[in-house]
């Protein structure tokens, strides 16, 4: 009998070891490609081709296989109109498939504070300015386009009433008919972040509802870049999302990023090598899956890319070596 409570004992030691481990070092399905986005800036446009090719070459060495520019039009401001030279799309090294961002409005958060009628007008001339950029893109670009990217980031406080829904359902459902209509084949994104302001399920199936209602494909942003004080429960969201909605509805977005406690606009540093392998095993642990998406190639590449910040290189153990 004693003998028989020890080979208990030891096993059960055994299997409490095992589960410790699996969630320390959890087994997860690989990412079928590697999606790194791009916050195109216009003081960009003064790269030399010696900086480009660096850039490059640290996207292929990372082993990305897509470039996603958050933007071409920014407001006012175009990275490919006919007075400037196509610099953006060199950063890719002509090795990575590009997917297109579109129009990105700036005062986009502020109009989610409109009534309902005055959003839904809103959305239509965002619509517009969206496809006439796709448009533009389909005769400018020599490469082909992987996909659409719609800049419009949508979270888990402002949709959440059954109208504003509906309005969101309408306006993803009108563009992503245009631009399939445009390129047949070509996926078109939208980016979705959560801050607590619902239920890790009612978000999940918000999600699932728009997906099935639009056929646009989430990218779903982790949030632990974001500076949140408290921070929602992360695992029980991704989780959500995970059971809820089909594997091709959706990709997980990893932010390479850390928000420091600042209002200015160079807060945001390069994570640290230890900070991202400790989100892609929450990836893991949430969901079984290698995240698909890093936002973003200017943390990737921050001192050719992103803001300088003395307080980045001073945090102890803060950079991420390049």
């Amino acid at each position: 009998m004693g003998a028989i409570s020890l080979k208990l004992k030891g096993l059960l030691l055994i299997l409490l070891l095992s589960s410790n481990w699996v969630f320390a070092n959890p087994v997860c399905t690989p990412a079928k490609d590697k999606i790194i986005i791009y916050q195109p800036w216009a003081s960009h446009a003064n790269l030399t081709s010696a900086q480009l090719n660096s850039i490059g070459k640290t996207l292929n060495n990372s082993g990305y296989t897509h470039l996603l520019l958050q933007w071409n039009r920014y407001g006012e401001h175009s990275y490919t109109s006919d007075h400037q030279s196509y610099w953006i799309h060199d950063i890719s090294n002509k090795k990575n498939k590009i997917i297109e961002g579109l129009y990105a409005d700036p005062q986009f958060f502020s109009a989610l504070k409109l009534s309902d009628a005055e959003l839904d007008s809103y959305l239509s001339k965002l619509r517009k300015k969206s496809f006439d950029e796709a448009k533009y893109l389909s005769l400018r670009t020599t490469h082909r386009i992987r996909g659409w990217y719609l800049p419009e980031e949508i979270d888990d406080l402002n949709w959440r009433s059954e109208t504003r829904q509906r309005i969101l359902s309408n306006h993803f459902k009108i563009l992503v008919s245009a631009l399939r209509k445009l390129h047949p084949d070509t996926p078109v994104y939208a980016s979705t972040f959560f801050g607590g302001h619902t239920t890790p399920q009612d978000y999940a199936n918000f999600l699932n509802k728009i997906h099935l209602e639009t056929g646009i494909i989430w990218m779903v942003q982790d949030g632990q870049g974001v500076f949140r004080s408290p921070r929602p429960n992360t695992l029980r969201y991704l989780s959500a999302v995970n059971k809820t909605l089909p594997s091709n509805a959706w990709l997980g977005l990893l932010e390479n990023f850390t928000e420091l406690n600042q209002t200015s606009e160079n807060r945001f540093c390069p994570a640290s090598t230890t900070e991202i392998k400790e989100r892609q095993k929450l990836w893991c642990a949430a969901t079984g899956r290698e995240p698909d998406v890093y936002f973003s190639l200017n943390q990737l590449n921050n001192q050719l890319l992103g803001h300088q910040n003395s307080k980045c290189t001073t945090r102890r153990g803060h950079i991420a070596p390049n």
